[in-house]
């Protein structure tokens, strides 16, 4: 039986959300389906995206990954719109359009 890896790892790590932000760079290269969650408190408004690199220097933004706190605590999940990411580094981005609470950003990935 083969075994399945997967990844969990903290892009955003409690930023209180009071300005736009670039979370820190995940390794992702041997784990081609990857997911993204926000977890969120207090009044954060703004949107989530993921931006992927494969010199780990140059980023580009991942098609169909949007995650949109608007105004409350919650959470949302998002995966890409293609099936392989060729990436080998990816990174969430959290755009700030008002509100402050915690944010935290989550990539997952599976082999």
């Amino acid at each position: 039986m083969a075994t399945i890896k997967t990844l969990l790892a903290k892009s955003i790590d409690n930023d209180t959300a009071a300005a736009t932000v670039t979370g820190t760079a995940v390794p992702t290269e041997f784990f081609p389906i990857i997911g993204v969650q926000g977890v969120w408190t207090g009044t954060v408004n703004g949107t989530i995206t993921l931006e992927g690199s494969i010199d780990g220097t140059t980023y580009s933004a991942i098609a169909g990954v949007s995650i949109a706190p608007a105004g409350s605590a919650g959470s949302g999940i998002s995966v890409p719109t293609a099936t392989f990411i060729p990436h080998r580094f990816v990174r969430a981005v959290f755009t700030r359009t008002s509100g402050s609470g915690l944010l935290n950003v989550y990539i997952s990935g599976k082999q």
